[in-house]
């Protein structure tokens, strides 16, 4: 399986992402992955969207996971953004988003896309992770905070 910290370089995270909405965070998302895989943004978006349909990928305290299934794809995709401000996600415990962290799987990675999803989760349980995030000043930091919450040591 895939360290989240291979997929999560600085080249992929985008510090104070300029969003007021879900749709637009998404659209965002979606035109940063499109053009550093080479797909056509609306593609992205159309996946994101369908799997936005099922139910909100906001997962509670301000963290939202949007993944989606790109059949296209010959490996496994990740984007982290931290918005400029929260903002409204739909999220079950009605609290806004401010750190999105965006899966993209080939259609055959069912188990990556868990395993993914689980080292987010697993990192986010201690209470520091988000703030730790949120506080970081620009994208050199911001991945420098990424690297003590998914380092080695963290991923038993």
């Amino acid at each position: 399986m895939t360290p989240l910290l291979t997929l999560l370089t600085p080249e992929r995270l985008i510090g104070r992402l300029a969003v007021a909405t879900k749709a637009e965070a998404l659209s965002a998302l979606a035109r940063h992955a499109g053009t550093a895989l080479g797909l056509p943004d609306e593609i992205v978006l159309q996946a994101l969207r369908r799997r936005e349909a099922l139910g909100s990928t906001a997962i509670g305290h301000g963290v939202a996971i949007p993944h989606a299934v790109l059949p296209s794809l010959d490996h496994s995709f990740a984007l982290f953004a931290l918005t400029a401000t929260p903002i409204p996600f739909e999220a079950l415990d009605g609290q806004p988003v401010s750190a999105i962290f965006l899966f993209l799987t080939p259609e055959d990675c069912a188990a990556e896309s868990c395993h993914l999803l689980a080292q987010v989760c697993r990192a986010l349980r201690h209470p520091t992770a988000i703030p730790r995030l949120r506080q970081a000043a620009d994208d050199g930091t911001l991945h420098h905070a990424l690297i003590g919450l998914f380092g080695p040591r963290q991923a038993a």
